[in-house]
């Protein structure tokens, strides 16, 4: 009875066509409790919610978030999610509330001095995936700085290859040599590390799984967009990016499960 009804919300809905995504159409949803209705009865079990960030920076690009709307983010998630440690969001199945954790890609030195600083106000945990073979050089973090966020204990590092390739494009021999000579890289200077995250976060195939396999990675991060929960595959856990606090974005967020249904139609 429940989900007929919610097949006829989600049925009328789709007739608004190119208005679902209006920010009065969202806020509508967002604001009425319908929206709220709607994902209690569609959520899964331990899901939760990974956001992939790159920069956090005054800089104009795509991949930027200035520090002041990371701010407002970091305190809307504060408010409305439990934010964990990967190992934490995908292994407490039982836990109450929304989860959701953060990552950075790439390595760059504002990771140090604005995502960190904003972090450790708020005392929340955040991944960083540096790619190791860029760690000193103009832009990118120092081992210095990796160093001093990993004894923070609320930064984690993981693997993002030593030099970024697509590893689609790479044979097997090749895969395996840059992930390694990234855990050689890593391993010198804080140790051991288990997580890892793809190049271009959707170009890989069944190579490179096997050879996180082989090696023993927990986790592998993509840049595919979606949910988590406890029957998602370890190796190709999906991201979600969010630039802004948009009415968009805020929806994504609190609202997962109908925000990609009504994507889908």
């Amino acid at each position: 009875m429940i989900a007929a009804k919610i097949a006829e919300v989600l049925a009328l809905i789709s007739l608004f066509g190119y208005l679902i995504f209006k920010p009065s159409t969202l806020s509508l949803l967002y604001y009425s409790g319908i929206a709220f209705l709607i994902e209690f009865f569609m959520s899964k079990p331990g899901q939760y919610l990974i956001i992939v960030y790159h920069k956090v920076s005054d800089e104009p690009s795509k991949y930027s978030v200035s520090p002041e709307i990371f701010e407002k983010q970091i305190k809307f998630l504060k408010k409305n999610f439990r934010i964990l440690k990967l190992d934490h969001a995908n292994n407490m199945h039982n836990l109450k509330g929304r989860k959701i954790v953060i990552t950075f890609d790439d390595g760059y030195d504002n990771n140090y001095n604005n995502a960190f600083r904003i972090a450790k106000k708020y005392n929340v945990p955040i991944h960083i995936f540096p790619v190791s073979g860029r760690v000193n050089k103009k832009g990118y973090l120092t081992w210095k700085q990796i160093q001093g966020m990993q004894k923070s204990g609320l930064v984690l590092f993981g693997n993002h290859t030593r030099t970024h390739p697509i590893l689609s494009d790479l044979d097997a021999k090749s895969i395996k040599k840059d992930i390694i000579g990234a855990n050689t890289d890593l391993g010198e200077k804080i140790g051991s590390v288990k997580y890892f995250c793809y190049p271009f976060g959707d170009r890989f195939d069944s190579k490179t799984i096997r050879i996180l396999q082989d090696l023993k990675f927990d986790y592998a991060l993509t840049w595919i967009p979606g949910i988590n929960d406890s029957s998602s595959d370890s190796l190709q856990l999906k991201r979600i990016s969010i630039n802004d606090l948009s009415m968009q974005n805020k929806f994504k967020l609190k609202y997962p499960n109908l925000f990609f249904k009504l994507k889908r139609r």
